[in-house]
């Protein structure tokens, strides 16, 4: 019983952490686009 509790938390965690790569390297590559924008 814990051990299901324990995958089911480590699963939402994962998932959580893969938003927020996904996340962060949105934000890195707009910033990037904010600075070609910005050269032109």
């Amino acid at each position: 019983h814990t051990y299901t509790y324990m995958y089911t938390y480590i699963d939402k965690v994962s998932k959580l952490s893969r938003d927020l790569a996904f996340m962060s390297n949105a934000f890195t590559a707009t910033s990037k686009v904010e600075v070609l924008v910005k050269k032109v």
